[in-house]
Formats: C-alpha cells, structure tokens, sequence
C-alpha cells in the first residue's frame, strides 16, 4: 500500500519544508491510491521501506528537504520495534517513525483518505499527542482509525506479536 500520490510532496501547510507523512493503513479497494493517477515522476514520489536498513536513505530525503509517506501501523520487522498500546492492547509497533519526528525541522502530520459518497475525503491532521514514542505515535494512529473504524485495514493483525510468546488470534505456528 503507498500513500494516496497527492500526499508524497511537500507539506501543503509548509511548501518547501521536509516532512513525515503518517497514514494509517485503510482496506485497499477502498484506497483513493488506486483511483488517483498521477505517476510518481510528476509527484518526485521515491519508494523506500520504512525499515531499519533503509534509514540512511529515508534521512537523506528528508535533509534534501524531500517530505516521506510512512505507514505507520504495519507489523515491524524483529528487533525494530517496541510494545505500546494499540486501542488498550499492546501491540508491536515500529520504532523508525518516533525516531525520524525527533529529529530537528521534521513535520509530522497525520493524513488518511476516507471513502465517502461520491469519492474520498483526504483528512491531515498535526499529531496530537506529539510523536516521541511508540504509544504516542500508536494513539495518533488510533485517532485517524476511530474516524470510521470499518475502513481501518485489521488484516494486519497488530497484535499477532505478543510479549508472552502467545498469538492473540489463538492460532499456532502451524495455522
């Protein structure tokens, strides 16, 4: 899933200014992305996995004052992420994006695209509360999820990864 291409360039409230673009992850048959045409070469949209070995790559963008699309509610990969509470769960969340909204003259701002009658309602919003840690970022998350909860994409089983070894869905490493 990429973020909607009308918010892979700069931040519309700062033209110019490097950004961290947060969108939480929305069923893909419902996602404007697939409706919305614009070609990455006319948005200056670069993919790069928001994963702890593309971090020098996603940095450098954001010096070169470029802004980033992050999907923040995916599942991270082993040893880059932490527990925070995912609507009163602990949930393993990754730790790329608090650490990339700490970093000087980065703005965040949440953004998701909901579908309604007749097309999608494009909703950016700053994060409240700030994003220093795994619980925050997840309770901005939440925020943009409890906008229309039958459109927040659940498949991704944010709590499959559990502190006790346990899968919180109940199945066993066979299933």
């Amino acid at each position: 899933h990429r973020p909607p291409p009308a918010l892979a360039g700069a931040s519309p409230a700062h033209p110019g200014r490097r950004g961290l673009w947060a969108r939480a992850s929305y069923h893909a048959h419902l996602s404007p992305a697939h409706h919305i045409g614009a070609p990455r070469a006319r948005t200056r949209a670069v993919p790069i996995r928001a994963e702890a070995s593309a971090v020098r790559a996603i940095v450098k963008r954001l010096q070169q004052g470029g802004a980033m699309g992050i999907l923040p509610d995916q599942k991270p990969r082993e040893g880059e992420g932490d527990y925070a509470p995912f609507f009163g769960i602990d949930a393993m969340t990754m730790t790329l994006f608090p650490k990339l909204a700490k970093r000087d003259a980065v703005q965040v701002l949440f953004a998701t695209a909901l579908r309604v009658p007749g097309g999608f309602k494009i909703v950016i919003r700053e994060p409240d509360p700030t994003v220093q840690d795994c619980a925050s970022l997840n309770a901005n998350v939440e925020r943009f999820a409890r906008l229309d909860l039958a459109q927040y994409q659940w498949s991704y089983k944010r709590y499959s990864m559990q502190k006790s070894g346990a899968n919180f869905y109940g199945k066993t490493s066979s299933d």
